[in-house]
């Protein structure tokens, strides 16, 4: 979080463009995701993983990328879902990586980064002559995503109440959470942010010890 923060506070131009960036939102994701992915391949831990990206051909790739970040904040930001004609018009299609893909740290980065790709903050990633582009493009219903799991907790990014239904909590923040990108361009936002989250997940940590214990 500090190296974050110190980031922001050197370089407050947030796009990136003509192949260069121009704000260290690209670096900063890298790193730890960079991080994440090493610690993983390094200590290979019994579990599962999915994640969903989705793909398209490595033609176009600045307007593709381009029209997903429009897309997406349109769908989640506006109540507008243009996400199915998207697809449609770029004969986009899915593409998972899970534990049993002996992927090296590059590869699994890279497809991390771009199964999460917001352009133009975050840099196009490609993955086997494929450009990948968020997996949200490909309406994952959590439902059907987490079947086969015993317990389910979905993470929700909206203010509510968190409850249980079922083997499924649902873990919501019990005051807005800021949610603009663009927010995030000095130092002070990110210890802000830190503070909340910490705040929001020690007030609900009982309830989540609760809801795991149960047979």
């Amino acid at each position: 979080m500090e190296s974050f923060a110190q980031r922001l506070d050197s370089n407050k131009r947030n796009f990136y463009a003509f192949k260069r960036p121009h704000f260290p939102q690209n670096k900063i994701y890298k790193d730890s995701v960079r991080s994440l992915s090493d610690d993983y391949i390094r200590s290979r831990p019994i579990g599962a993983f999915n994640i969903i990206a989705a793909r398209t051909s490595i033609r176009l790739v600045s307007l593709k990328c381009f029209l997903s970040s429009v897309v997406l904040a349109l769908s989640f930001g506006a109540g507008i879902n243009a996400i199915s004609l998207f697809r449609k018009m770029f004969k986009i299609t899915e593409l998972r990586i899970t534990e049993k893909d002996r992927l090296s740290p590059e590869e699994l980065s890279s497809f991390i980064m771009g199964s999460s790709m917001i352009y133009p903050f975050i840099k196009p990633h490609t993955f086997k002559d494929s450009l990948l582009l968020e997996g949200a493009l490909m309406e994952p219903k959590f439902e059907r995503e987490l079947a086969q799991c015993q317990k389910r907790i979905v993470i929700h990014t909206e203010q509510g109440t968190s409850h249980k239904i079922g083997d499924t909590f649902h873990f919501f923040s019990d005051r807005p959470i800021p949610s603009n990108i663009l927010d995030y361009t000095n130092g002070a936002a990110v210890h802000n942010l830190h503070a909340m989250g910490e705040s929001v997940a020690e007030a609900q940590l009982q309830l989540l010890k609760n809801f795991l214990e149960q047979d």
